[in-house]
């Protein structure tokens, strides 16, 4: 989006067999500020199919500093 400010968005679906049936989907998003040496993330996204419970909403938290 700018300097120190990353978007994202993605998705994972699990595909079991020749009648292709669908146990488990992800659709996520995640915000990043911070550059190469320092940055912190957090995530969440749903969490859905036969294998899950319902619908679930998970959450990340995550960083990194480069240590020189």
């Amino acid at each position: 989006v700018k300097d120190g400010l990353h978007l994202s968005v993605g998705g994972e679906a699990f595909v079991f067999g020749m009648a292709q049936e669908v146990p488990l989907a992800i659709g996520f998003g995640a915000v990043t500020l911070g550059d190469e040496d320092k940055h912190l993330t957090i995530a969440s996204g749903l969490v859905g199919g036969d294998m899950a419970d319902g619908i679930t909403i998970p959450l990340m938290v995550g960083g990194q500093v480069r240590v020189k």
